[in-house]
């Protein structure tokens, strides 16, 4: 499970943001990716999507299971090759664009935050390994 940087779920919640042009259709992603509709529920439907997406992600951050929903979240947006909710706009171009463009920033950031983990995790099995041997001998 990578670590969830205040860097990732900025990304997360610009990925989000800009990958959902309606809130209804934000919202129905949120809940499938496991927010609980109780704290959709508790959050004003008339924020606007990024005050919307930063009150569930605060919320979220503050527990366990919160975060593994935040991780889903992630990895959800980051693997995103369609966006039929952008479609159909005068701009959609440039939403298609723009959220492009987010949904590979956070890909990167997850795949970066991925390889620091394994390498963390692979020096730690060294160091266990190592001390195992002094020990032994």
């Amino acid at each position: 499970m990578v670590l969830l940087t205040r860097n990732i779920l900025n990304l997360v919640e610009d990925a989000a943001h800009k990958s959902y042009w309606r809130k209804l259709k934000l919202r129905d992603f949120l809940q499938r990716v496991g927010v609980p509709i109780a704290v959709l529920a508790a959050i004003s439907k008339d924020l606007k999507k990024s005050e919307l997406l930063g009150e569930i992600i605060s919320t979220l951050e503050t527990t366990e299971s919160g975060r593994g929903v935040l991780q889903k979240m992630a990895r959800k947006l980051s693997t995103q090759t369609s966006f039929p909710d952008l479609m159909g706009w005068a701009s959609t171009k440039q939403l298609l664009d723009d959220a492009k463009r987010s949904v590979t920033e956070l890909k990167k950031a997850l795949d970066k935050a991925d390889r620091d983990l394994e390498a963390e995790l692979e020096a730690k099995a060294v160091r266990e390994r190592e001390a195992e041997m002094r020990e032994g001998t």
